[in-house]
C-alpha cells in the first residue's frame, strides 16, 4: 500500500510539473501574443500616421511630372522658335548678300573704283570692308574736289557754275547717297543681331 500511494504521489508530481509547466507557457503565449498585438497596433497607428505624408509626396511628385511635361512641351516650342529664327537669319543674310551684290552691280558704271566682292559671309565683315572702302573714296573724292573748286574759284570769280562743277556737286550728291546706305546697312544689321 504504501508502494502504490508513492507510486501515485509521483504520477501527481509529474502532472503537477507538466499543468505549471503547460500554465507558463501559456503565459509565455499570452505575453507574446500581447506583445504582437501591441507592435501590430503600433504599426497600424504609425502607418495611419505616414498616409497624410505619403498623399502630400504622391501629390507632389504628381505635380512635378506635370511640371516636367510642360517644361518639355515649352523646350520644343523654343526649339521650334529658335529653327524659325535660324530660317530666317539664314534668308535676311541671303537677301543681304544679294543687296550686297545689286549695289556692287549698280556702282559699276560709275567712275569710281569698284571693289572686289568680299569673300566673307560675315555681316560685319562686309559692312567694315563697305565702309573703309567708301571712306576712302570720300576722302580722295573730296580732296579731288575741293581742288577742283580752288582752281575753279581763281579762274572765274562770280561765274555761275561749269559744267564740271556740277559734275563735282553730283559726286557729292551721289557721297552723301552712298553714305546714307552704308548707314542703312548698319541699322539693318544692327535689327539682325538683336534677333
Amino acid at each position: 500500500m504504501f508502494s502504490t500511494w508513492y507510486h501515485g504521489d509521483s504520477v501527481d508530481m509529474n502532472c503537477v510539473k507538466t499543468v505549471s509547466e503547460a500554465i507558463l507557457d501559456n503565459a509565455r503565449l499570452m505575453l507574446q501574443t500581447e506583445n504582437v498585438q501591441a507592435n501590430a497596433e503600433d504599426f497600424k497607428e504609425r502607418y495611419e500616421n505616414e498616409q497624410p505624408f505619403r498623399r502630400a509626396v504622391e501629390e507632389e511628385i504628381s505635380s512635378l511630372h506635370r511640371v516636367i511635361e510642360e517644361a518639355n512641351m515649352t523646350k520644343v516650342e523654343l526649339e521650334e522658335q529658335m529653327e524659325n529664327m535660324r530660317a530666317e537669319l539664314r534668308s535676311l543674310e541671303h537677301n543681304h548678300e544679294q543687296d550686297v551684290h545689286t549695289l556692287y552691280n549698280q556702282m559699276a558704271g560709275r567712275e569710281v573704283d569698284e571693289p572686289d566682292v568680299p569673300i566673307e559671309t560675315s555681316l560685319d565683315q562686309i559692312l567694315a570692308y563697305i565702309r573703309s572702302h567708301w571712306e576712302k573714296v570720300m576722302v580722295r573724292n573730296r580732296a579731288e574736289t575741293e581742288g577742283y573748286l580752288e582752281c575753279k574759284e581763281a579762274q572765274c570769280v562770280g561765274s555761275r557754275l561749269s559744267p564740271e562743277e556740277e559734275q563735282v556737286e553730283a559726286l557729292k550728291t551721289e557721297c552723301s547717297d552712298v553714305s546714307c546706305k552704308i548707314q542703312s546697312l548698319q541699322a539693318e544689321t544692327e535689327s539682325i543681331r538683336a534677333l
